[in-house]
């Protein structure tokens, strides 16, 4: 218990030397001055409060709130408690990392914000900074990799189911026995996305709030480390594809369309050259010689990818004769594609996901 505290005062103390430090390399600042549990009425009103002496001769001050963490829920939190004060006295939050959402936020309510790499928002009268791009080792990733990452299965059933409606509210006990899962495991999701604010909790359950900032964040970690296998074909891709979907009756293997040969199936908003889709591991020698393809270290038009869990498969769908992923597979699977990638991604987000999104 000793440890934890010291280790906590310690990051305080770290968190408070860096702000008054960006603060002094302002030019037009002169010097800063600061009073530590500042309380108001007895009570504990801020971490410090600083005292900012400007060259220009005029003082003004700021309220210091120390957190743990930036996370946007947290945020609101703290918004919520002060909004009444907001009027008459800057605010700042300092947190070893604050995500891009976090500071959008802040920029929302007029809340400054800073972390421990120097990247801030700085809203203070006369002075005002955005600054990002710094590099922060104070991210936790540990979140990340227990909601997006391929190797979380079940996060992945749930974040789908989620996203199979985006407009229904669940209840935990009713969505862990949809999916299959423990109710912690549906908590865990749960609890991530809320410290996020891209939940909130109704009468009927939670729902989502922000679909579109929840995919792209689950996209771009998602598609790391894809199992690929590049393949060249003299065939064009309409010959490519017929073979595909004539492929169940003549080997007896499935397949399932995705990227740019699938993506268009939902919204055709681009031309593509190259076919993307999966197939399971024991056929690929099977499938390979039945398309009369051969790996390529070099211009691919045929690519061949290995599920690595049976969530990939869930809610497909079969058009125009062929059988595709999901929206929300293809979505993550075309975000990140070179050459209008995103820009396809973005469309069956829009007309196929959120549709008639109705934020309650």
């Amino acid at each position: 218990m000793v440890k934890v505290v010291i280790k906590v005062k310690l990051q305080k103390e770290t968190q408070l030397q860096s702000v008054i430090q960006t603060l002094k390399d302002i030019p037009i600042i002169e010097d800063c001055s600061y009073e530590l549990d500042y309380k108001i009425n007895d009570q504990l009103a801020f971490d410090a409060l600083i005292s900012v002496d400007m060259k220009a001769s005029n003082t003004f001050q700021i309220g210091l709130m120390i957190l743990n963490n930036g996370y946007p829920s947290v945020v609101r939190q703290f918004y919520q408690k002060y909004q009444s004060s907001l009027d008459n006295q800057y605010f700042l939050i300092s947190a070893p990392y604050v995500s891009e959402t976090t500071s959008n936020l802040c920029k929302e309510y007029g809340i400054s914000c800073i972390d421990l790499a120097g990247n801030c928002l700085l809203n203070l009268g006369s002075i005002y900074i955005d600054h990002k791009g710094n590099k922060n080792n104070h991210v936790s990733k540990r979140g990340l990799k227990s909601i997006y990452e391929r190797s979380s299965v079940v996060s992945s059933k749930i974040l789908r189911v989620l996203f199979a409606d985006v407009n229904r509210p669940w209840k935990m006990k009713e969505l862990s026995e949809y999916v299959g899962c423990s109710i912690g495991q549906v908590s865990k999701v749960k609890q991530f996305l809320a410290q996020k604010d891209q939940i909130k909790q109704t009468d009927e359950g939670f729902i989502i709030t922000k679909p579109e900032e929840v995919l792209q964040e689950w996209a771009k970690v998602y598609g790391k480390n894809t199992d690929i296998i590049e393949c060249y074909s003299m065939d064009n891709v309409v010959d490519i594809e017929t073979k595909l979907i004539n492929m169940k009756d003549k080997i007896g293997v499935d397949y399932y369309l995705t990227g740019f040969s699938g993506g268009v199936r939902y919204q055709p908003v681009v031309r593509y050259y190259k076919v993307h889709f999966y197939i399971h591991v024991e056929n690929l020698d099977q499938v390979m010689s039945y398309l009369d393809c051969k790996r390529v270290d070099s211009g691919p038009n045929i690519f061949i990818i290995i599920p690595q869990d049976d969530s990939i498969l869930m809610n497909c769908q079969y058009i125009d004769n062929s059988q595709i992923v999901s929206p929300v597979q293809m979505f993550l699977d075309c975000y990140n594609l070179k050459s209008r990638g995103e820009e396809l991604a973005e469309a069956i987000l829009e007309k196929e996901i959120l549709n008639e999104f109705d934020n309650r």
